[in-house]
C-alpha cells in the first residue's frame, strides 16, 4: 500500500507528502468508523458491513450534485460557519497567535460580546431536538 511504500523512505524524504497521506488515511478511517457506528448496524439483524455497504452505496450512487445549490440556500449559516472553520485551520501560526493575543488583550465587554455572539450562533444553527451523545448509545 501507499502508506507502507512511504514508510520505507527515510523521514527526510517527502515529509510533507508522508504527513498528507497520514492525515488522509486517518480522516477516512475515522469517517468509516462514524459510518459504522452511526449506521445502527450493531442493533440490526443485518451484518454490520452489509449495512455499511448499503450506506456507502447510497452516498456514492444516489448523490445528486444538482441539489447542492438548494442545500446551500436552505442552510446558509451552517455552511458559512463550516467554511469559516475550515479556512481557520489553514491560518498561519503567527496570525492565529496574533488574533488570540488581540482577543486576550481586549476589554472584558468585548470578550463577553464575542462569547454571547458565539452562543447565539450555536443556538441558531442547532436543531430543535436534543441529539444524544454518540457514546451513550453503546
Amino acid at each position: 500500500s501507499l502508506t507502507f511504500a512511504l514508510s520505507l523512505l527515510p523521514a527526510r524524504y517527502f515529509p510533507a507528502l508522508r504527513r498528507q497521506v497520514a492525515i488522509w488515511l486517518t480522516f477516512h478511517f475515522v469517517t468509516f468508523g462514524w459510518i459504522l457506528f452511526r449506521s445502527g448496524a450493531f442493533g440490526s439483524v443485518q451484518p454490520p458491513l452489509e449495512t455499511v455497504a448499503q450506506m456507502l452505496g447510497q452516498i456514492t450512487g444516489t448523490f445528486q450534485l444538482a441539489l447542492l445549490p438548494q442545500i446551500l440556500q436552505a442552510y446558509p449559516i451552517f455552511f458559512a460557519l463550516m467554511g469559516l472553520g475550515f479556512l481557520l485551520h489553514f491560518l498561519p501560526g503567527r496570525m492565529f497567535n496574533t488574533l488570540e493575543n488581540f482577543f486576550i488583550k481586549s476589554p472584558a465587554v468585548v470578550q463577553s460580546l464575542a462569547i454571547a455572539l458565539t452562543i447565539w450562533v450555536v443556538i441558531q444553527v442547532s436543531g430543535a431536538e436534543v441529539v444524544s451523545f454518540i457514546y451513550f448509545q453503546f
